[in-house]
């Protein structure tokens, strides 16, 4: 039986070392990709938020 704690995984029945790595290195960059996928909508958020304060800005600047 394998287990890798960090990922909260453990082999399966009959599942050798290597399909369990395999199966380890899958599951880390699915997890990767969900916190890259997390921070770039945040990112965008924060981005979103700064232009349209920008264009806001830049509509009081030309009023005046």
């Amino acid at each position: 039986m394998f287990r890798n704690k960090v990922l909260k995984l453990a082999s399966r029945p009959g599942e050798t070392r290597e399909d369990f790595l395999v199966r380890c290195h899958a599951a880390s960059d699915e997890a990767q990709n969900q916190a890259a996928e997390k921070l770039r909508i945040a990112t965008q958020k924060k981005l979103d938020s700064l232009q349209m304060t920008t264009m806001k800005a830049q509509s009081r600047v030309e009023q005046l």
